[in-house]
C-alpha cells in the first residue's frame, strides 16, 4: 500500500509541474482561482499552497465533499457542492480551470461546460483544461483498469493536444501555452 501511495504522489506531482509550467507567474497571493469538477479538492489544495491564492471548488459529488471535509476543511479553501453546469457566478476569476472533466462530455453539454469555464473567468483571465492524452499509456492504463473492473469514470474521450486545441478555438479560447503531464495534457488559454 505504501509503494502504491509513493507511486500516487509521484504522478501528483509531476501533474503539479505542469500546472506550474502553464502558469508561470500568472499567479500570486492576489490571485482567484476556480476549480471546476475539483472533486475532493486535492488539486486546489496544491495550487493554495503553492500560490497562497483564493481557491474555490465546484462539485456535485456528496462523497467527494465528505472526503474534502475529513482531509481539507482546516485548509482556507471554499467548497461548493453544486452542479458546474448551473453555475452562475457574480464573481469573476484569474483562473478557472478542470482537471479530467470536459472528455466526459460531448457535443452542446462540451460546449456548455467549456462555456462555464469561460464565462467564470475574468476579461483578463486565463482557463486551463486538463484532459487524458491520446496515447499508448492511455489505451494501457484503462485497459488496466478495465479489466480490474476499478473503471467507473463512465464515457470518457482521450484527446491528442490538436484536437484540444481546435476544441479550444471554436468554443472562443486562445491557447497561449501547452504541456504534458503523466497520461494527460493541459492548456492555458486566454479569451479570444
Amino acid at each position: 500500500m505504501e509503494t502504491l501511495r509513493t507511486f500516487y504522489e509521484k504522478i501528483q506531482s509531476k501533474q503539479f509541474k505542469m500546472y506550474r509550467d502553464l502558469i508561470g507567474k500568472r499567479l500570486n497571493t492576489k490571485s482567484k482561482v476556480l476549480e471546476l469538477g475539483g472533486g475532493t479538492g486535492g488539486l486546489s489544495v496544491r495550487f493554495l499552497d503553492y500560490y497562497k491564492c483564493n481557491c474555490t471548488i465546484i462539485d456535485n459529488s456528496c462523497e467527494a465533499k465528505k472526503f474534502f471535509d475529513k482531509s481539507f476543511a482546516n485548509k482556507k479553501l471554499q467548497y461548493k457542492r453544486m452542479d458546474a453546469f448551473r453555475l452562475k457566478e457574480k464573481n469573476k476569476y484569474d483562473l478557472v480551470f478542470s482537471d479530467g472533466l470536459i472528455e466526459h462530455f460531448e457535443g452542446k453539454t462540451q460546449e456548455k461546460l467549456i462555456q462555464v469555464h469561460k464565462n467564470s473567468a475574468k476579461k483578463n483571465g486565463f482557463v486551463i483544461l486538463v484532459v487524458p492524452r491520446k496515447s499508448k499509456r492511455y489505451k494501457v492504463i484503462t485497459k488496466t483498469m478495465k479489466a480490474l473492473r476499478l473503471w467507473n469514470l463512465g464515457f470518457e474521450k482521450p484527446y491528442s493536444l490538436q484536437d484540444l486545441k481546435i476544441l479550444c478555438k471554436e468554443n472562443g479560447l486562445k491557447v497561449i501555452k501547452s504541456a504534458r503531464g503523466f497520461w494527460e495534457i493541459g492548456v492555458l488559454c486566454s479569451k479570444k
